[in-house]
């Protein structure tokens, strides 16, 4: 690996992230096994709505600002301070929005009353996890990335232990969500007193020279974000209006089996965007590039080999941390395993792009992914359920890919003459 991206570095922060995600992983794989079972899939239905309708609307209080943080973090660390301060008020400011928009769904929509209660504790999570989110920015800026490790393992633990105990007082379906928020507040303590140590708490206040740079550069990054999301976690909200509870919990045990799986990519990117930004920047782009590559052609055959592990072994999967009650999951984890394939070089393309200034590329390419895979949904769900969704999505990503591909080789023929 060539001396500008810091090996070293490199190499120290990617064992912190994927030493915490290994013991997350762990942790949901547990509540999966234990919490899910107890839930069964209708309320692990509404568990699972509820968390994708707070977590589209909390985009809102993002919208490329994290991107946007990181990348301005390592390109000038003094301005930390500043950073912090303008973007805490920011997302404030935007999670009263979100919260309007929220209660506007709920108000559309008629859930049930436990739903609601739910929706209302993840709300609760969600403004914990959008504060956090600030923090792991300027800390992924500053390329050390052991508090954010450390934060990870913390919420997880917290969420696992606090839903064991609400099962053993036989709690019923909000109570865990109140775990999930009590656990959000945690990290989000925690987070602050790290930071705290360190550096003198700026306060808050929103520069209108903060906000001008922000505009700049977010509208784009925003939008890719926003599309992915719904793409994300779309699937199970047009299930749950156009399927069942039970459907929604089917997708769902898959959905936390495959967030597990993708891990890998996505922590790569996470190491890799801030150094690739930087060196973007200077000039260095081949070398950059040329790295990039040999890490993509690795990530491809991680990811082909993961697919084909989870496909050949989805009956032993299910059968181990579901049981007998989640077996018509099978088929959907099944079909849904192709998406390692896709995933694991589509988010090292995409951190690329970025890393290049491709903004406008990004959201174009997350746009046709979101309309793709859900205008599947909305012609396969009806007829196939939970498996149409997954198979869906799956189609949504290789066509990204392909599109992705095709766009970083025009780059190519740019980068061979750079440096």
């Amino acid at each position: 690996m060539p001396s500008g991206l810091r090996p070293r570095t490199f190499y120290q922060n990617a064992v912190w992230l994927l030493t915490a995600q290994g013991l997350a992983i762990l942790t949901q794989l547990a509540w999966a096994k234990v919490i899910a079972s107890h839930l069964g899939p209708g309320d692990l239905g509404v568990y699972t709505y509820a968390l994708a309708l707070t977590q589209v609307l909390g985009l809102l209080s993002d919208f490329g600002l994290n991107t946007y943080l990181v990348r301005e973090s390592a390109r000038d660390r003094t301005k930390d301070g500043w950073l912090l301060s303008n973007a805490m008020s920011l997302k404030l400011a935007a999670t009263v929005v979100s919260w309007a928009a929220l209660a506007a769904v709920l108000a559309l929509s008629r859930p049930s009353p436990a739903a609601v209660r739910t929706v209302l504790f993840f709300a609760l999570a969600n403004l914990s996890q959008t504060l956090s989110a600030v923090f792991i920015c300027l800390y992924r800026g500053r390329e050390t990335m052991g508090y954010e490790a450390a934060s990870v393992v913390l919420s997880n633990l917290l969420n696992l232990s606090l839903c064991l105990a609400a099962m053993k007082l036989r709690l019923h379906l909000p109570w865990f969500g109140a775990a999930y928020a009590a656990a959000s507040a945690g990290q989000l303590f925690f987070l602050w007193a790290s930071y705290h140590r360190s550096q003198e708490w700026p306060g808050l206040r929103l520069d209108p020279s903060f906000l001008g740079s922000w505009l700049r550069t977010v509208t784009w990054l925003g939008l890719g974000g926003l599309f992915f999301i719904i793409y994300d976690r779309g699937p199970q909200l047009i299930l749950s209006h156009i399927d069942s509870d039970a459907s929604v919990g089917l997708y769902a045990a898959v959905y936390r089996l495959m967030a597990a799986a993708l891990v890998p990519p996505v922590i790569i990117g996470n190491v890799l965007l801030p150094r690739l930004s930087s060196l973007m920047s200077s000039g260095r782009r081949s070398e950059t590039y040329k790295v990039t590559l040999k890490l993509l052609s690795m990530l491809s055959a991680a990811g082909l080999s993961v697919s084909l592990a989870l496909f050949f072994g989805a009956g032993g999967i299910i059968a181990f941390f579901y049981g007998p009650e989640f077996v018509q999951a099978v088929p959907v984890l099944k079909a849904a395993s192709w998406l390692t394939a896709a995933v694991f070089p589509g988010a090292m393309l995409m951190n690329l792009l970025i890393a290049q200034g491709g903004e406008k590329q990004y959201a174009l390419f997350s746009g046709v992914e979101m309309a793709v895979g859900l205008a599947g949904c909305l012609l396969a769900v009806p007829r196939w359920g939970a498996l149409g969704a997954a198979a869906s999505m799956v189609a949504a990503a290789f066509l990204v890919n392909g599109m992705l591909a095709a766009a970083m080789a025009r780059r190519w023929r740019t980068m061979r003459s750079d440096g």
